[in-house]
């Protein structure tokens, strides 16, 4: 049993390598698109790996930008409001 939880624990480790990976190759080509404010990493209700996108707020123009999918991982956009350093 400990060996299948190893196998586990490595398909997570790697797939979280691999999706921080396809983030951070995409970050810089989703926030030129206007009315993005962020980037980041999260979960899907069902707990499935995601990139979510932030945006000032959420509009037909904007979504039909945004991808569904980046490298076969699922996106996520939120609402969040414009975002202001501290």
């Amino acid at each position: 049993m400990i060996e299948n939880n190893q196998e586990y624990e490595s398909e997570l480790i790697v797939t979280t390598e691999n999706i921080r990976a396809v983030m951070k190759a995409n970050t810089a080509k989703l926030m030129a698109i206007d009315g993005v404010v962020g980037v980041g990493l999260g979960e899907l209700d069902d707990k499935t790996p995601c990139i979510i996108i932030m945006v000032i707020m959420i509009n037909a123009e904007l979504t039909q930008q945004l991808p569904t999918i980046i490298e076969g991982f699922p996106v996520k956009i939120i609402e969040s409001g414009v975002i202001k350093p501290m």
